[in-house]
């Protein structure tokens, strides 16, 4: 038997090698063990809740008329800066539970930037609402909004959300991706 390094040679009496054992079952246990955690950190990134993901929980509770999922996705001190009006959770649900339940409302978002220190967040987006009456036409409604919303546990929840209603004679840009929120008990 010779040794060559990391290599076991194995020659038979007619000189002919008949087998060479490679010790590399090491290096596969380390890159499977790399692999695995590689793998574990990004099902954990993709599972932890973004700060976004409360903005559109409000947004598909006031579809539902869900008043308390409403609340469950923001802080005890929500303020709502609508129309030229400071608004608490109690008047935002006053104006969504309000109607006579056959308008319904389809949610498209485009995330212009986001921003997170620590517990705390930031972000802006355009946002498009699709309302829809039975035997009436759809009408779109757009506005620019922003929002700041604190971490508490695992969970964002929204503490200010700031909303600029466009005019007539504005519309969400060109380039803005918009994506439909639906959720997913929806």
């Amino acid at each position: 038997m010779l040794v060559v390094h990391s290599h076991v040679l194995t020659v038979n009496e007619d000189d002919v090698m008949c087998a060479v054992v490679h010790r590399r079952p090491d290096i596969k246990k380390l890159m499977l063990t790399i692999i695995f955690v590689v793998l574990a950190g990004t099902a954990n990134a993709q599972e932890a809740p973004q700060p976004f993901s409360a903005i559109q929980a409000l947004f598909g509770a006031m579809s539902a008329s869900d008043e308390a999922a409403m609340r469950a996705s923001s802080t005890q001190d929500f303020h709502l800066l609508e129309v030229g009006e400071v608004w608490d959770m109690d008047k935002l649900v006053s104006a969504v539970t309000s109607s006579d339940g056959t308008t319904t409302r389809r949610n498209f978002f485009a995330v212009i930037s986001s921003r997170t220190s620590g517990s705390r967040a930031w972000v802006s987006y355009w946002n498009r609402a699709v309302f829809k009456r039975p035997g009436e036409q759809s009408r779109n409604v757009e506005w620019l909004e922003s929002a700041v919303l604190a971490k508490q546990g695992d969970s964002w929840l929204i503490e200010m959300l700031h909303s600029t209603r466009l005019g007539p004679n504005q519309s969400i840009p060109e380039g803005a991706d918009l994506q439909e929120y639906v959720a997913s008990d929806q």
